[in-house]
């Protein structure tokens, strides 16, 4: 696995170098298993070496950036998986100063760090993080929803939601008919931001079971 992550890129063209990456992620993935701490020890070694070849690869800095944060989103995932939460939350610091929001590994990411944080007894820092993060004004609806239910449920009567952010939270109900027919038939009062958003977060997350039920021909 070592040799595919590193020596592949002594010679490499530009354009491989992420298939490349791709496949050495991959060979990480299928042999990583979370009940040997060597796994992880061999897994997250090689993960590490890979991100130093990134950033010596001759490719475009865009690319560089994208295969860097893939490679320690992976680092990042492992970390959290065997309860590494030091290494989960400093790997995701990392991540989150290369990544845009629009990136697929961004809110997973950023999951992983404040989940992290939490089990760290970080918890001003997790919430600090949570809306800083669902503040970047690229961050879709289904993100933020998702990332403030989390922190009101896990910190009830503790999170000052601002109407900047519910104003995005009601356009986003308001960007899905069936979303706002379902919360208008609850009766939904505002008066209480953490029970409207955890409310509009259960709707989403109904919608989205039965939505990929249908495509799965489960319904």
């Amino acid at each position: 696995m070592q040799a595919l992550a590193l020596g592949a890129f002594a010679m490499t063209h530009p354009s491989d170098i992420e298939r490349i990456v791709e496949e050495a992620i991959h060979s990480v993935i299928v042999v990583f298993d979370p009940n040997y701490s060597i796994s992880y020890r061999d897994c997250a070694e090689v993960l590490r070496l890979l991100a130093e070849k990134i950033s010596l690869a001759p490719c475009a800095p865009a690319l560089r950036n994208k295969l860097m944060v893939r490679t320690k989103a992976q680092l990042a995932s492992l970390a959290y998986e065997v309860g590494d939460n030091a290494a989960a939350e400093r790997t995701t610091a990392e991540i989150l100063a290369l990544a845009s929001p629009e990136e697929p590994d961004f809110l997973a990411m950023v999951m992983i760090r404040v989940k992290a944080l939490h089990a760290l007894g970080r918890h001003e820092e997790e919430i600090a993080d949570v809306l800083r993060y669902a503040c970047r004004e690229k961050m879709d609806g289904h993100g933020l929803v998702h990332l403030l239910a989390y922190v009101v449920k896990r910190h009830p009567g503790k999170v000052e939601l601002d109407e900047a952010l519910l104003t995005r939270v009601r356009a986003f109900v308001r960007d899905s008919s069936e979303l706002a027919r379902r919360l208008s038939l609850q009766g939904l009062d505002e008066g209480d931001p953490g029970e409207y958003v955890l409310a509009v977060a259960q709707a989403a997350r109904e919608i989205n079971l039965e939505m990929t039920a249908e495509i799965l021909g489960e319904s």
